[in-house]
């Protein structure tokens, strides 16, 4: 990739692809940006066994490059009598809360639960997530939450409030950042970690997971009977 910007200088080049490093933004705007693009993107690298090379001369633009192997798909043969997904198999038919300042996520990943046969409550912030997780008769399965929310607001105190208010629900974090402290905050906490950008296959898996020991629940209750 190659852009005709302003170019980033000799002394930053060998930080943007920390996590929340941003150039210019010494006073972590959050009206302009994150700065997890390049770090996500180092990441993939990474796991693809290669990495990101720049080159940039200031006022002269930036290049953004990786080498990646050339192979041949190989040839899929049609399955015989295969039936197409029942749409039973794809309704999860669960209760979450998810809790995030981005509206844009927010109202992704809403959609996609609702897409899955889940009932979905929204909220921007620590404060509003409080409010319904100890509203009268509201019990969640899951509770996804950002950890970075705005302002001061840490998703980790949003989970150690629903472990107390709703100690029946999976707590889940998302977070871009993985760094060794956070990974230490978030093991004390015994709370699960999905890392950005969260794939929707792992978001699928992790809600399997929840349906399947709601299954086993209900179906040790009825023994019991």
């Amino acid at each position: 990739m190659r852009d005709n910007g302003i170019g980033i200088a000799p002394i930053h080049q060998a930080r943007v692809f920390e996590e929340f490093y941003q150039v210019g933004n010494p006073q972590r705007d959050r009206r302009n940006g994150f700065g997890l693009g390049l770090s996500i993107c180092a990441r993939i690298a990474t796991l693809l066994q290669t990495e990101i090379r720049l080159r940039s001369a200031m006022n002269r633009g930036s290049t953004f490059s990786m080498e990646l192997e050339t192979t041949e798909a190989p040839a899929i043969a049609p399955a015989i009598g295969a039936a197409p997904a029942s749409s039973a198999l794809l309704s999860l038919d669960m209760d979450c809360l998810l809790v995030d300042d981005d509206d844009a996520i927010l109202e992704g990943t809403a959609q996609l639960l609702k897409q899955w046969g889940c009932r979905v409550d929204c909220e921007r912030s620590a404060g509003g997530a409080l409010g319904r997780l100890g509203a009268p008769g509201k019990r969640y399965e899951l509770i996804l939450c950002d950890l970075q929310l705005g302002d001061s607001d840490d998703g980790l105190a949003v989970a150690e409030q629903a472990r107390a208010l709703q100690p029946q629900a999976q707590l889940v974090l998302v977070s871009g950042t993985t760094s060794p402290e956070m990974l230490r905050r978030i093991r004390e906490h015994r709370v699960s970690l999905l890392t950005k950008p969260v794939a929707p296959a792992k978001l699928r898996a992790l809600l399997a997971g929840v349906a399947a020991r709601r299954g086993s629940l209900r179906e040790a209750a009825h023994r019991a009977v």
